[in-house]
């Protein structure tokens, strides 16, 4: 995907300069101020020339770092500036690579507590040796009951909803 080779430039920039983190930081704040469709919406029309589309960018965010901005001007060039918010998804795909950092989603019915999500953490470790582990519970009134975790595009899946399915297709 055309995002990700964006993700992976503007990530080499950043190390090569040591801005992983203020990169990351220019990031969110552009992701929240473009939920208003609205901005994005003018940065994406064709009404507005690059060069009017890069004023803007640069009266509203003007403050940030200059390797992110011209990052944001090649976005207008190419006309990929709707993207960003994907390309920001990958560049963290890579900072959590970078620190062997492990995203696992946990699906349950109810909120997890602290000590549930700690327990496991420490069942899974077993399985991802060497990373760390960040765990982000998913509230899914469907399941019935149990958990379902999902990570790098598995799942494993012992929920009631999924074993009572199980019961029903051996009946």
């Amino acid at each position: 995907m055309v995002e990700n080779e964006y993700a992976q430039a503007i990530y080499d920039l950043a190390k090569e300069e040591n801005k992983i983190d203020i990169i990351n930081e220019c990031f969110i704040v552009v992701n929240k101020s473009i939920e208003d469709n609205d901005f994005m919406e003018l940065l994406s029309s064709p009404k507005l020339t690059k060069e009017e589309k890069k004023n803007i960018l640069t009266k509203v965010y003007g403050k940030l770092d200059s390797l992110f901005l011209d990052f944001m001007y090649v976005l207008i060039d190419n006309n990929r500036i709707n993207r960003i918010s994907y390309i920001y998804d990958y560049y963290n795909q890579l900072i959590k690579i970078e620190h062997n950092i492990l995203h696992i989603e946990a699906y349950s019915v109810k909120e997890l507590t602290k000590t549930q999500i700690d327990n496991l953490r420490k069942t899974l470790s077993s399985y991802y040796n060497g990373k760390t582990l960040e765990i982000e519970n998913i509230v899914d009134p469907k399941l019935i009951g149990g958990v379902r975790i999902e990570c790098n595009g598995k799942t494993l899946d012992v929920t009631l909803k999924k074993s009572l399915a199980n019961m029903k297709d051996s009946l």
